[in-house]
């Protein structure tokens, strides 16, 4: 099966990009938190803190030239203007 490169929108993955299979109705995400590993002495274990799991479902956009590009979004939100609110934040408008 082929795997496409989608970008994740609202949530706490807001932003970032991730690999899933094509077509696929939705995804759970569980990104790690942005502190470094620790490592405790009593326990060998690193510490993998994580956040509880997001589920995100796939949107789809059609391009100007008529392409559609799958996205995958967090709750119930407006995709066009979460894009656009993320690009103006991004270049300061």
């Amino acid at each position: 099966m082929e795997t496409i490169e989608v970008l994740l929108i609202g949530g706490p993955c807001d932003g970032m990009r991730q690999r899933v299979m094509r077509g696929q109705p939705s995804l759970q995400s569980v990104p790690k938190t942005k502190c470094p590993v620790r490592m405790d002495w009593h326990n060998a274990e690193p510490n993998t803190d994580t956040r509880p799991a997001s589920v995100y479902y796939r949107a789809t956009l059609r391009a100007e030239n008529g392409v559609n590009h799958d996205v995958y979004v967090y709750g119930e939100i407006d995709v066009v203007e979460a894009l656009i609110k993320g690009y103006r934040d991004h270049v300061g408008v």
